[in-house]
């Protein structure tokens, strides 16, 4: 994936069964996570404009599948947060602003 960091370089030296909590902005570099690792992302802003059953009208390039919530793939994790923000047009339409709160505990 060019243009995005080293997430093996990233990694090196962690102890041996850590849980590895990566933040990135596009949540497109999930699918390239291929152990538990615990991925927080945003970007997408859920889509920024909705419409009721149809979804969002457009996410920005770097979103892949993702737009907003949890995704699993595997014992890997993915948090996709609307946040505040907007992007290109400044609105929100069915895509509530969020700031997400998790709370980790061992496993």
């Amino acid at each position: 994936m060019s243009g995005y960091a080293d997430l093996d370089a990233a990694r090196r030296g962690a102890p041996a069964g850590a849980q590895h909590i990566v933040l990135v902005h596009s949540p497109e570099l999930f699918d390239s996570i291929t152990d538990g690792a615990l991925v927080f992302a945003g970007h997408t802003h859920g889509g920024q404009v909705r419409l009721p059953l149809l979804g969002p009208l457009w996410t920005p390039p770097g979103s892949g599948r993702f737009v907003e919530g949890w995704y699993a793939s595997g014992e890997a994790r993915m948090l996709v947060s609307r946040g505040v923000g907007t992007s290109v047009l400044p609105v929100r339409f069915f895509s509530w602003p969020e700031v997400a709160r998790v709370d980790i505990v061992p496993r």
